[in-house]
């Protein structure tokens, strides 16, 4: 029998009387004694006094410290439950948050401290770019010896490209083949000479076309990725760890990427199986994807231009992430003498 207000067992029986869990009057059943009133043992290790009221009616009467309990208990449960709440929320704002900063920027990895004799020259990354041709001669007086008239030759040669010639015909000139050979001396210079013979070659993939369009071949592209190739196969490691070459090296491996898929993509009537593949093994090669460790390129590129890395290296577009990089780093640097 449940007691509810209003139903009154007979008059000379006590009552006995549960707890449910929730802290209520559960189920009641008839004591053996008599009286006006009977004492239930149960629940919570409380008790709670039953009495017949008026016109036969049950009453009872709980202890304040049982109700005090009882209201605890409920209010723990809803503490509980807001903490819960409130604690998905923050994960949630810190998870939303951490995608929102992921969005804004890329991590910047720390660039190495410069060497006791490494050159100080401020925001070499000028040099490669646009208008940074007014900043080249600032190397002149950091090329040594023989290198130096190397230096100022290619200089004045490239700053006086005009009318966009195309890279395959200029090349093989003999102004052209002069400047491959003056570029190669740089190269294997120090680092100033190297910071000078990548600002060089960035001139030239501004002053000239090398970009095939819709009927064009490859062999544009091929030429300038190839001279970008040899810079890098000297360059690739030691810049990456060197305080004036961090930036350019990574920015020369971003901006290889760009020109080899213009290679393999750049006629929308075919393309150039042989560039793609060419492109692939020296990608590997210079970052390490794909076998045991990332090289020292490998693991700043990842860390400062994590897009150019974002595609599978065996996907047929792999390159994909470096001409998106690279449209950032060098927007108008497209082969058709707009930057």
């Amino acid at each position: 029998m449940m007691c509810r207000t209003g139903e009154g067992p007979p008059r000379a029986s006590g009552w006995s009387c549960a707890w449910t869990s929730a802290g209520k009057i559960g189920r009641c059943a008839p004591g053996a004694g008599k009286g006006k009133f009977a004492r239930g043992l149960h629940g919570r290790g409380r008790s709670v006094r039953l009495a017949e009221g008026a016109g036969g009616k049950l009453s009872f009467k709980v202890p304040k410290s049982l109700a005090t309990d009882a209201n605890s208990h409920v209010a723990a449960q809803m503490n509980e439950t807001t903490i819960g709440a409130l604690a998905w929320m923050a994960v949630l704002a810190l998870l939303a948050g951490a995608v929102f900063v992921r969005d804004l920027a890329p991590p910047i990895s720390p660039v190495p401290e410069a060497g006791a004799n490494d050159p100080l020259i401020p925001e070499p990354m000028q040099l490669l770019k646009a208008g940074g041709e007014g900043r080249l001669v600032e190397l002149d007086a950091l090329v040594e010896g023989d290198r130096r008239v190397a230096w100022v030759d290619a200089r004045l040669a490239l700053l006086g490209l005009v009318d966009c010639p195309s890279l395959v015909d200029w090349i093989a000139s003999e102004e052209g083949r002069h400047l491959e050979r003056q570029l190669a001396l740089l190269t294997a210079g120090n680092s100033a000479e190297a910071l000078g013979a990548l600002s060089l070659l960035m001139q030239l993939a501004r002053s000239t076309e090398w970009n095939p369009g819709f009927l064009g071949g490859p062999e544009g592209a091929e030429r300038l990725g190839g001279l970008l190739r040899e810079w890098l196969d000297v360059w690739a490691e030691k810049g990456a760890a060197h305080s004036l070459l961090f930036e350019p090296t990574l920015a020369a491996a971003v901006f290889y990427g760009r020109v080899m898929r213009i290679a393999y993509e750049g006629n929308m009537f075919r393309s150039s199986e042989a560039s793609r593949e060419r492109a692939r093994l020296f990608v590997r090669e210079l970052t390490g994807i794909q076998g045991e460790r990332r090289t020292t390129l490998g693991v700043a590129l990842e860390l400062r231009f994590p897009g150019a890395l974002s595609v599978d290296a065996r996907q047929e577009d792999f390159l994909e992430g470096f001409e998106r990089e690279a449209a950032l780093l060098f927007p108008k640097v497209n082969g058709k003498c707009d930057g």
